[in-house]
């Protein structure tokens, strides 16, 4: 599917080559932060969402119907991410443990869309609007963490276990708004902010993670549901070729 995107992408930018005069290539870098919107309560006394930072790459097209309207297509990369810290928080137990655990996903989109610009002798500004589907593949699921012990002494081994089991949607549907200013001798160079919001969860069911801890015959159990969004607001610097 990747494979077929890229294909497609770069096979209408090579055929337009030759009408230059209406037609604009840019290659964009970025970085954007991943908010995640849990359908479900959560634990707070255990459980946080982060809001990670992570990047995107990408080309976009431009199709210009006259000085001031455009068709936009544009084919991206990003790693999305949904994180949570945990935290045992236990009177009863004597022990400090804490854990970032992180699920990334590598996301190929396409978007088609409406560009306005803004005409001006200094800094040309315009604002866009498009939609389009995502490719979510999950790639990477981290964990990490430290734990000591307390001022007081064990009086028996602690025993824990964590599980957890991941579920991803493969395809998913969103939707881009987007401003900002071109500059340079042509206005070859462009920056804006992006805002890309989801209209379907990233997820098909529900995702848990549970901690499970024993201490003086007692059992302590700590879950986290979760099934959402990912709202995914980036910046983004981009070249035209041409």
């Amino acid at each position: 599917m990747k494979k077929i995107l890229t294909l497609c992408f770069f096979y209408c930018a090579v055929t337009l080559f030759y009408t230059q005069s209406s037609y604009s290539l840019g290659v964009h870098i970025g970085g954007g932060v991943n908010i995640y919107s849990n359908k479900y309560d959560t634990d707070e006394n255990h459980f946080k969402f982060n809001s990670p930072i992570s990047g995107n790459i990408g080309v976009k097209l431009l199709k210009y119907m006259d000085e001031k309207n455009a068709f936009l297509l544009e084919l991206n990369h990003s790693r999305k991410t949904i994180e949570f810290d945990y935290d045992l928080n236990e009177k009863e137990i004597p022990y400090k443990l804490k854990d970032n655990i992180g699920q990334k996903y590598s996301t190929i989109s396409m978007h088609v869309g409406y560009r306005r610009t803004l005409p001006s002798f200094k800094l040309q500004k315009f604002f866009e609007v498009s939609v389009g589907a995502d490719y979510n593949s999950n790639v990477i699921v981290s964990t990490r963490g430290n734990g000591e012990g307390t001022d007081v002494e064990f009086s028996e081994p602690i025993l824990y276990t964590n599980f957890y089991n991941l579920d991803e949607k493969s395809y998913t549907l969103s939707a881009n708004l987007g401003f900002g200013v071109n500059f340079g001798s042509r206005n070859q160079y462009e920056f804006g902010a992006i805002f890309n919001i989801p209209f379907q969860k990233i997820q098909k069911k529900t995702s848990q993670y549970q901690y499970e801890w024993e201490y003086q015959d007692q059992i302590f159990s700590h879950r986290l549901d979760y099934l959402g969004k990912i709202y995914y607001p980036n910046m983004k610097l981009t070249y035209y070729i041409f």
